[in-house]
């Protein structure tokens, strides 16, 4: 069975062509993949950048409610203050 040299060239590009399908096919797989992982990736990263951001609202919540706070403190020391003072001199007229 000798096979004519026409033969063989046509014998390797049908069997070229079908290694250039499946390089192909692979190629269109792992693009798909890739952005299969890229849509993960960019999920993960905004679930995280979400959760950042709540964790810094919370704290600055809270730190303004400590600095809220100690302002109250502040000027309920500062009337009481005044109010000690104001009795002080009640008494010492009356004295």
């Amino acid at each position: 069975m000798e096979q004519t040299a026409a033969g063989l060239v046509i014998g390797h590009e049908n069997r070229l062509a079908h290694i250039e399908e499946k390089i192909d096919s692979l190629a269109n797989r792992f693009e798909e993949v890739i952005m299969t992982q890229q849509k993960d990736h960019g999920k993960r990263l905004r679930d995280a950048e979400t959760r950042i951001q709540q964790i810094f609202e919370e704290r600055a919540r809270e730190a303004g409610k400590r600095e809220g706070a100690n302002g109250v403190l502040l000027i309920l020391g500062a009337l009481l203050s005044s109010l000690g003072g104001i009795f002080g001199a009640v008494i010492t007229t009356f004295i």
